[in-house]
């Protein structure tokens, strides 16, 4: 039998489910092949996590399933997760070119990693 270890990324209110959904196609590993991107061994689901207003509201969830943890690590979907939000930060402060945001934009600290996760953790491990 398998050991499968579970991740999971529980992303702010300012993360749409659309946003949320390129999280998760961003992590599978299917998608290294094809688009460059992704986990080894990594299945991912977008998933709604619902909670009182008094605790901010519903958000989503991106939970991993690492199916061959020896090829997949969590350290490697940390690492992706950072690729992720720097694709973010680059799409929501209007710099398409790659060059990624400077501190002259104003929006390096808005988009910043506390803007997009609240929570990034090992699941019953």
């Amino acid at each position: 039998v398998e050991f499968v270890e579970n991740f999971n990324i529980r992303l702010t209110s300012n993360v749409d489910f659309d946003r949320a959904k390129t999280l998760t196609q961003f992590l599978r590993g299917r998608n290294m092949e094809k688009r460059g991107y992704g986990v080894a061994g990594v299945e991912a689901l977008t998933l709604p996590y619902a909670r009182d207003t008094s605790e901010g509201g519903n958000v989503y969830e991106v939970a991993c399933n690492l199916t061959t943890p020896k090829e997949g690590s969590a350290d490697e979907i940390r690492l992706q997760l950072a690729k992720w939000i720097d694709r973010q930060r680059q799409e929501l402060s209007g710099n398409r070119d790659g060059g990624g945001v400077t501190e002259d934009d104003g929006d390096a600290g808005k988009f910043n990693y506390e803007y997009f996760v609240e929570d990034a953790y090992t699941v019953g491990t």
